[in-house]
């Protein structure tokens, strides 16, 4: 004899399917969002160190101009200065 499958056994069980998927559907959600600002976190971290990095590199190149353009200076008063004192 054949069980049929609308007995309040498998309707109550497949009720409590239906709220296990919910459940879990619920929780892979928020699980995703947790991962999400995580990795934003992450990015937005890693943005500040490359900006930091190309900054301190930004100013170490002003550094190098800054004494480069000292030296010609000086450069151009000793040639300056020897043209002079040879005539």
């Amino acid at each position: 004899m054949p069980i049929s499958m609308n007995t309040t056994s498998s309707q109550r069980t497949a009720y409590r399917l239906g709220d296990f998927g919910l459940e879990i559907r619920k929780r892979l959600a928020k699980a995703s969002e947790h991962l999400s600002l995580i990795f934003s976190a992450i990015i937005i971290k890693r943005m500040e160190q490359r900006e930091l990095k190309d900054r301190e590199a930004h100013q170490e190149e002003l550094g190098y101009e800054a004494r480069k353009r000292k030296l010609l200076v000086a450069l151009r008063n000793k040639i300056a200065e020897k043209h002079t004192n040879g005539k």
